[in-house]
């Protein structure tokens, strides 16, 4: 704890950020002296910094930890000031006391948790809000969420005579069951053809064995009877339709879609129906939503600080059984929570989508939201106001 709250204290006044997104501003009136007005701060480009120095009645401004001083740019323009917060990665588990990964400068709890992800360590602090477990990096590779289908490849252990031979790698499945048919016709004619042969030389051999000879004459009559059978049945078949005597086999491929949703059944969640992942936009991850939901959503969430706080499958218990196969979902700001005016932009911007989005707080809450126009839903155990929103 001494380690991190060190680095905390070392960062908030006057530390170099790491993060190569942000970087050293400095606002200055005498273009002489250089007086500084105001402390250090970061932003994350020199456009930013000119409009932050601007802003604050400067005449010239310094981006970068050696650049020289540039006069600002009067009428008002560029990147806006992005204030940065603090982020600090650990390797730690509950004790914190493990080697600290580093102390940076982001624009958000989702790009904190995306600079630890890259060194791989357990615990993230976003701006001193406690330690979270980094949550595990979300798969982009298409190779990697979606299944290669297995390709046909089977090595004989016998051969087909007139076909394959012993050991051949056999990539067609089609062929391998034309061979087997094919195989199978070749062996009836053999077949009756050889009991002919052994029936003929019992019954020349049977000397006027009445038994012998009846024995014989049984065996010609069978072999004789199998091969008029195999014939005629062919027959009848290329009579009726000579395409039925021919075997054309073949196999259409199916595209198969895989969607990249957790299988586990957690807190009454059963089968995500026709759902997507939204875990780029999403607070948790794995995170899924009904395709249709999701999309909407998309554009709702578009320039707006909001993120979906509970997806598919939920990580908690919900009354509302739409939590459990990914049909509703709820929604909260990134900033400014439960400011009154952010709350109804992005309030408008979801009803404008057609969905149907209720914000949750307590009874006494939801007084200074009706009168906004928002419709705020009181639950007495709220303990953190959000949208729930519904198709």
């Amino acid at each position: 704890m001494f380690v991190v709250g060190f680095a905390l204290l070392f960062f908030s006044h006057d530390a170099q950020a790491d993060n190569p997104a942000v970087d050293n501003c400095t606002c200055s009136k005498n273009s002489v002296t250089h007086i500084s007005i105001g402390n250090k701060i970061y932003t994350n480009s020199a456009d930013s910094c000119n409009q932050y120095c601007t802003n604050q009645g400067a005449t010239l401004f310094s981006y970068g930890a050696f650049s020289d001083y540039s006069p600002v740019t009067k009428t008002k323009g560029g990147s806006p000031y992005i204030a940065p917060h603090t982020c600090v990665c650990t390797t730690g588990a509950k004790v914190y006391t493990n080697l600290v990964i580093g102390t940076y400068a982001v624009s958000s709890e989702d790009a904190c948790i995306g600079q630890c992800q890259i060194s791989d360590p357990g615990m993230y602090n976003y701006d001193s809000t406690g330690f979270k477990s980094v949550p595990a990096k979300v798969v982009t590779d298409a190779s990697a969420t979606t299944p290669t289908p297995k390709q046909f490849d089977y090595p004989l252990l016998e051969s087909f005579p007139g076909f394959f031979k012993a050991k051949d790698n056999l990539t067609d499945l089609p062929s391998l069951i034309l061979a087997i048919y094919k195989f199978g016709i070749w062996t009836v004619g053999i077949a009756g053809f050889f009991m002919l042969v052994v029936g003929g030389f019992m019954y020349m051999g049977s000397a006027g064995n009445t038994s012998t000879a009846g024995s014989a004459r049984g065996i010609i009559a069978d072999a004789l009877l199998g091969i008029v059978a195999a014939l005629g049945a062919y027959l009848i078949l290329y009579v009726i339709n000579p395409e039925l005597t021919k075997i054309n086999i073949s196999f259409t491929t199916v595209e198969v879609k895989f969607v990249n949703i957790d299988s586990s059944n957690p807190n009454s969640s059963t089968v995500c129906n026709d759902c997507v992942s939204v875990a780029d936009i999403c607070k948790e991850s794995p995170c899924s939503l009904n395709k249709t939901l999701a999309g909407k959503l998309r554009t709702a969430l578009n320039g707006q600080n909001a993120r979906i706080t509970e997806g598919w499958p939920a990580t908690t218990d919900h009354s509302s059984s739409c939590h459990g196969n990914g049909t509703c979902a709820d929604v909260n700001l990134t900033v400014n929570k439960g400011a009154v005016s952010d709350v109804k932009k992005l309030y408008d911007a979801i009803k404008a989508t057609g969905l149907k989005p209720v914000y949750e707080d307590t009874a006494a809450g939801c007084a200074k939201y009706t009168t906004a126009g928002v419709y705020c839903h009181p639950y007495p155990t709220m303990t953190a106001p959000s949208f729930h929103v519904n198709m």
